[in-house]
């Protein structure tokens, strides 16, 4: 049997021996596991990591993440590419396709309601890494190559584990939002999908219910719900154990923080600040239609709307507010 501990000894740098041993450690406790793709178990971590494929986190944390290139000189196109450099780059020695891998400082607890800011970073971070690459977007990131395993060549790219800060700087490419609908549906983005779904349920949920609310009766309800939209929405879609603790997150989260009044501040705050953004958004579309209209009075409403890129609705409107302020106002007040 190989044993993963006599190759690490084997290793002269202390730095890649911490990094293989931090590796190691952020592994679950009991992986599934498999040496291929259609018989896979749960064994202990040391006889986990003699198999060619291994589950790197668990159901609840993420402490790695797996960009699959599914095409052949993988890891000439990884290295040449405009992405941070890997932690580890695993490349099956049968056809040079390869997975590379990204070690987290921190754990991101993906279910975690305090910690959505920290997920859905690290979901656009996946994203546009996957897509620079052209990696494999279907790839569900339950079980990747084993580093360790004999049949695998392993290059160590980067030696030390990252934050999502270092990763978030070193990815200029990160600062274009990709497409909301790809996103949601590929990787720790359909956690985020999810979690923002079931969380607008559990508020309506708690309107509803307010008197007679109990954290048991909304995780049932949530857990009905998203079992369904698991499946509709999701073309991988998340575990059963990876649902329930997005439920019971929100619920406990509901149960402890909401009540009538806690709830009212927040729609009054979150109106408050709507309101000032729509007002913001219309002032700026007014004074695009002024300087338009000052240099091009005989423009149609159609020509000014394209001109302005807004459509021909706002630009009545716009009018309308500047026909009610010149009626009100003395200023525009002319006699004849």
């Amino acid at each position: 049997m190989y044993n993963v501990s006599e190759y690490i000894d084997s290793v002269k740098s202390t730095t890649i021996k911490n990094l293989c041993n931090f590796y190691i450690d952020s592994i679950p406790r009991k992986p599934y596991c498999a040496d291929d793709d259609y018989f896979i178990r749960i064994l202990p971590k040391k006889q986990a990591l003699t198999k060619k494929k291994i589950q790197d986190n668990t159901d609840y944390s993420i402490s790695s993440f797996t960009i699959d290139i599914d095409y052949n000189d993988a890891i000439y196109h990884v290295l040449s590419s405009p992405i941070p450099a890997p932690n580890f780059l695993i490349e099956n020695l049968n056809n040079s396709r390869a997975h590379i891998k990204y070690l987290l400082i921190h754990p991101v607890y993906k279910n975690n309601i305090e910690m959505q800011k920290a997920v859905k970073l690290l979901a656009h971070i996946q994203y546009t890494i996957t897509d620079i690459l052209s990696g494999d977007k279907s790839f569900s990131n339950l079980l990747s190559k084993n580093p360790f395993h004999t049949e695998h060549n392993l290059v160590f790219s980067h030696l030390e584990p990252y934050t999502l800060t270092e990763l978030r700087e070193a990815l200029p490419a990160l600062k274009s939002k990709p497409p909301r609908d790809e996103l949601l549906n590929f990787g720790v983005g359909r956690n985020v999908s999810m979690f923002e779904y079931l969380r607008h349920k559990a508020y309506s949920y708690f309107t509803r219910n307010s008197k007679s609310f109990n954290v048991f009766s909304c995780f049932v309800y949530l857990c009905e719900i998203g079992k369904e939209q698991n499946y509709i929405a999701n073309p991988q879609p998340l575990s059963d154990k990876e649902l329930h603790q997005i439920c019971k997150n929100i619920s406990r989260w509901v149960d402890r923080n909401m009540d009538d009044k806690i709830f009212s501040d927040i729609q009054k705050h979150r109106g408050l600040k709507s309101g000032k953004t729509r007002k913001n958004i219309f002032i700026k579309r007014c004074a695009d239609y002024q300087s338009i209209v000052i240099n091009n009075p005989h423009l149609s409403n159609r020509e000014i709307a394209k001109l302005c890129n807004v459509s021909e609705g706002t630009i009545r409107n716009i009018k309308k507010h500047f026909e009610a302020i010149k009626k009100d106002s003395p200023l525009f007040d002319v006699e004849d």
